[in-house]
């Protein structure tokens, strides 16, 4: 085509119309099997030569079809498997060997290569690929393979095929060599002369040895013998270091024996299986090491403990698991993002490594769970010691992303010396030692004894009850009063559950709400008690319009889990709903801790229910973050201090400074505080007297039962027998 004729289609033509055009002329003409598909194996393109395989006469018939429409299921099912871990991977399967069957050709070979087809943002949104008969090159290497086999046959074979075979042997992707009973090479094809990066004429005479390769293949030289003296072949695994690359190769050794039985050489043909052994290894490394840390996972933490406690019985000594939980990970995952999480687990299993001996198995068990195995311990002193540095060293500020950020951890450690022991059973101990740190205050270690065990029974116990508890209506309400510091009159209550187990009686909420929280059953129950305190609400506040009081208020407590609940303002709004209830009546109490933990999540649901009318409490303040900037951030109608705060105004100057600036935060930020676990007189006359809004406490009024608080509330009192 003369320039001026390029030049006039290419103006004709521009971008992409240009490349549609080049592309369906393609497919359109070319023989070669070319396609292009979705995400689901559909093809969306395909060529002419991919329609007449399939017998379709247009090759737009193929489109919309998928290769279970043509191929046998398990053929179908391989191509699709293969597709989808090139999506997931993005590793492209290039000069892949498939063997296909049809009705003219039941017995062929395609040289497949498959892509990621991406769109103009750099998205997956399907493959494709393109293949070509190699029938016929497939069969030769085979041919070459079967000849080399059979060259027991004798020379006069082997002359007469001379010609036609050293043409297969030129072309083999295959190194195959000639090795004399010297040892020495005799013939080699280019794909050796490649694989060794050697000219012909320096392999050609030599042995392996005096080429320098022999170094790395103590067992090549024997190998070679044992064909040369018994004939028989054999299969030889080698690593060749050629200019610093390490190779994996396989070989095949088969013996050339003469008409009358001798042998007279060996012939070699060799395949370089280095990629396939990388890749092994990885898919290997990857199934029993975590991809974020590099530690060893679960499975082989569980393997190596069981293997640790098997050698037990020869040589005994001490085997420690220590189960460890990052205490408040969640929040820097919510506040910084996945990718700071990341960084933080990174440094703190650096941190684990650089701590543990080196003999230690350190784990990542998932989430912000690890996990350390320690070997030929002679005391619990000694895992003491190492407990206490680790809580140590990931107390130091990890500093991510120019911000510094203070974690602990909760340990738990499960000692033994039997290797009677199983590997489930120390890591379940182990578990069960770590929530008793939690328990008791987080930051610390605890070791695993027929205490812990007894208390992770109850847990069960405890669980399985729960779940019964629900479905068998044993839970019910008290509900303590909300008292007006000024008039002293009660302006609301709060919800507080209460459980009746069957077999061991009431049971204090700290007994169970921990339990529940873990176990997500926090949820249903939650949204049991905020129907029940609201039912319960409806109930009082329409009485006592007919007697021409005002309404009450009531609080109810939300965990942090039932805050991270997708459709918790539905629940709340459905609920106020159906009893008839003002929002502005109900007060959601939730801890400063719960809050933060689901930050941003958090601030859109009060946000949202706080547009409704619904009040917020912060609870607990002052035992946890206690800042000014959450109390901005987040719209809270009432602050409640904290009876540990309380408590103290009656004793030192300290806690009546902390009430003192607490209340006069709140008033000026325009948040009513309400004072909790008031037990004394004097503690109610410095509340009042410092402007606190409201207060609970037993000097005021105890938590009771719907019928002993209605003189309290201003209701008639039925008559006794009514």
């Amino acid at each position: 085509m003369s320039r001026a004729r390029r030049l006039a289609v290419e103006r004709t033509y521009q971008g992409d119309e240009l490349e549609r055009l080049c592309v369906r002329n393609l497919l359109a003409n070319v023989s070669e099997q070319i396609y292009f598909k979705d995400l689901n194996g559909r093809f969306l393109r395909a060529s002419k030569g991919q329609s007449e395989l399939f017998g379709v006469p247009d090759h737009e018939g193929v489109v919309g079809r998928s290769d279970f429409d043509f191929y046998e299921a398990s053929s179908a099912q391989t191509f699709f498997d293969d597709e989808q871990a090139l999506i997931r991977s993005g590793e492209s399967l290039v000069g892949h060997e498939e063997r296909q069957s049809w009705p003219d050709k039941p017995d062929s070979w395609m040289l497949t290569s498959k892509y990621q087809l991406l769109d103009d943002d750099g998205g997956v949104v399907g493959t494709f690929g393109l293949s070509y008969d190699i029938t016929r090159r497939v069969r030769a290497e085979e041919a070459a393979r079967e000849y080399a086999d059979g060259m027991a046959a004798g020379l006069i074979e082997l002359r007469r095929v001379e010609h036609e075979m050293r043409t297969l042997l030129e072309g083999s992707q295959d190194a195959i060599v000639k090795i004399d009973r010297e040892l020495r090479y005799v013939y080699a094809n280019p794909a050796a002369a490649r694989l060794l990066n050697l000219p012909e004429a320096e392999i050609l005479g030599r042995t392996l040895r005096e080429i320098g390769l022999l170094t790395d293949n103590p067992a090549w030289e024997p190998a070679i013998r044992r064909v040369l003296e018994t004939g028989v072949p054999a299969e030889y695994e080698s690593t060749l270091d050629v200019n610093g690359k390490r190779l994996s190769v396989h070989s095949s050794l088969a013996p050339l024996v003469e008409t009358d039985g001798v042998v007279t050489g060996v012939l070699v043909a060799s395949r370089d299986m280095t990629d396939r052994k990388l890749a092994e290894e990885a898919l290997a490394h990857q199934a029993v090491h975590d991809p974020v840390t590099g530690l060893a996972n679960r499975v082989l933490l569980l393997d190596r403990v069981e293997h640790a406690l098997a050698r037990l019985e020869r040589n005994p000594g001490g085997v420690a698991v220590l189960f460890l939980d990052l205490d408040r990970f969640k929040v820097v995952n919510d506040s910084l993002g996945h990718a700071a999480g990341d960084l933080v687990l990174k440094e703190v299993a650096r941190r684990l490594v650089a701590t543990s001996r080196s003999g230690d198995t350190v784990a990542r068990f998932g989430g912000d769970e690890f996990a350390l195995l320690c070997e030929g311990l002679k005391s619990d002193d000694r895992v003491r010691v190492l407990a206490e540095r680790i809580g140590v060293a990931l107390a130091e500020p990890f500093v991510i992303d120019d911000r510094q950020i203070t974690l602990n951890a909760s340990i738990g450690v499960a000692t033994t010396d039997s290797w009677e022991r199983t590997a489930d059973e120390m890591i379940r101990d182990a578990d069960a030692a770590m929530y008793l740190a939690k328990e008791r205050g987080r930051g610390r270690f605890e070791f695993f004894d027929a205490r812990v065990r007894a208390r992770a029974d109850a847990r069960l116990d405890i669980e399985t009850g729960l779940r019964r508890a629900l479905a068998e209506d044993e839970f019910h309400l008290v509900y303590q009063p909300l008292i007006n510091l000024e008039d002293r009159r009660v302006t609301g209550l709060e919800a507080l559950i209460r459980w009746t187990h069957p077999t061991k009686g009431p049971l204090s909420p700290t007994e169970f709400i921990p339990v529940a929280e873990e176990t997500r059953l926090i949820v249903p129950i939650d949204r049991w008690v905020l129907n029940e305190a609201c039912r319960q609400l409806a109930e009082w506040n329409t009485e006592r319009a007919r007697l021409s009081l005002p309404p009450l208020n009531m609080a109810v407590n939300m965990s942090g889990r039932q805050l991270a609940e997708p459709d918790v303002v539905s629940v709340v709004v459905e609920t106020l709903h159906r009893h008839g209830i003002e929002p502005s009546l109900l007060c959601l109490e939730v801890t400063e801790t719960a809050m933060l933990q689901e930050g941003a999540h958090a601030q859109q649901i009060f946000e949202h229910l706080a547009m409704r009318g619904v009040q917020i409490a912060l609870d607990d303040f002052g035992t946890g973050y206690s800042s000014l900037g959450h109390l901005q951030r987040f719209p809270v109608n009432i602050l409640k201090i904290d009876r540990s705060f309380v408590e103290r105004l009656d004793q030192d100057t300290d806690g009546l400074a902390i009430v003192s600036a607490v209340i006069a935060m709140a008033s000026a930020l325009r948040i009513r505080t309400v004072g909790e676990g008031i037990e004394t007189q004097a503690q109610l006359s410095q509340l009042t007297s410092l402007g606190c809004d409201f207060g609970q406490g037993f000097l005021l009024a105890r938590p009771a039962d719907p019928t002993t608080l209605r003189e309290a509330l201003g209701l008639p009192t039925p008559a006794l027998g009514a």
